[in-house]
């Protein structure tokens, strides 16, 4: 309880001297504030550990978002890119900005309106990028995409060519019983270090 106590602070901190023109500039090149550089490969497995947890708390405290989407989160940024990923040139980076940038600008919003894991991040365990029907929201947004607007029934995305788009969720009747939000599709991805 303490450490979490203390990470809690930390982020908080870290979100009140961040509120300058820089955290702007970052959001502006399309890149997350979560960004997969800041998640160090360190030296021994309690450093890790650690490393993982702080990475979670920021990551919950500052975009206000369930705990399991942020160590789900941790974990992708830790990860080396799965096979079904490197088919693709480009595909694993980008889901992973696609993914942070998300849960910064509207994970907290998504969590109110009763999106789950699986309805933002879902693939099919087989083949994550072949089963578009069983993709969730963030593969349709790591072409470029943006979120303009989010219900309990779907989310509006703009296409880099301005072409706007809406994204429905899914019933829990129409997913496969094998869609898995991706965390869970790469090494270590059960959350956790």
């Amino acid at each position: 309880r303490r450490r979490a106590a203390e990470l809690k602070a930390a982020a908080t901190r870290k979100r009140e001297t961040s509120q300058d023109s820089s955290g702007a500039a970052e959001f502006d090149r399309g890149t997350s504030a979560f960004d997969a550089a800041r998640m160090a490969d360190l030296p021994d497995a309690g450093a890790a550990a650690d490393a993982f947890e702080e990475r979670a708390a920021l990551v919950e405290f500052d975009a206000g978002i369930p705990r399991a989407w942020a160590e789900g989160f941790a974990a992708l940024q830790r990860a080396q890119p799965p096979d079904w990923a490197l088919r693709r040139p480009g595909t694993w980076p980008a889901l992973i900005n696609a993914v942070g940038l998300f849960l910064d600008h509207w994970g907290r919003q998504a969590a109110e309106l009763g999106w789950d894991p699986t309805d933002l991040f879902g693939a099919q365990q087989a083949t994550p990028l072949a089963r578009i029907d069983q993709q969730g929201l963030a593969f349709f947004l790591r072409e470029g995409c943006s979120v303009l607007g989010i219900t309990a029934q779907g989310a509006t995305i703009r296409r880099p060519s301005g072409i706007v788009q809406t994204f429905a969720k899914r019933s829990k009747d129409a997913r496969e019983p094998r869609t898995v939000p991706i965390w869970e599709l790469v090494a270590g991805g059960g959350g956790g270090p």
